[in-house]
C-alpha cells in the first residue's frame, strides 16, 4: 500500500493514507486541501514497507528523502504507568490507599 509522507518544514513528518478506489481527481483535492494544513511541507509518495515500525511513530523524522526513526527522542510515556507501578508494588493497605488516592483525587 502507498502512502503519503508529508516532510514539514521544522524535519516532522505525517501520513496520510488514501482509502481503495479514490480516484485521481479526489486524491489530487484531498492533497491541496492538506498542503493548505501543512504549509512549507513537501510530500512523497512512498510504499507502507518503506517506514520504521509504526510502535516508535512519534520518533518519524525525514533525512534525505526517506522517513528515519529518531532514536534520541525519548519513548512516550503512559501517563498512568506510574501509578500502575506505584499499585503494584505497595506493599501496606497505607501505600494501596495512598496511591488510589491520586487516582480518586
Amino acid at each position: 500500500m502507498h502512502v503519503r509522507m508529508w516532510f514539514l518544514p521544522d524535519g516532522t513528518v505525517r501520513q496520510t493514507s488514501f482509502a481503495p478506489g479514490m480516484t485521481l481527481q479526489d486524491i489530487a483535492e484531498e492533497t491541496t486541501r492538506l498542503a493548505r494544513r501543512f504549509p512549507g511541507a513537501v510530500w512523497h509518495d512512498m510504499d507502507h514497507t518503506d517506514l520504521p515500525p509504526r510502535t516508535g511513530r512519534h520518533r518519524w523524522r525525514h533525512e534525505n528523502g526517506r522517513v528515519m526513526e529518531d532514536l534520541t527522542i525519548p519513548a512516550l510515556v503512559d501517563p498512568r504507568q506510574a501509578l500502575r507501578d506505584e499499585v503494584a508494588s505497595a506493599t501496606t493497605i497505607a501505600a494501596l490507599k495512598a496511591a488510589l488516592l491520586k487516582v480518586l483525587g
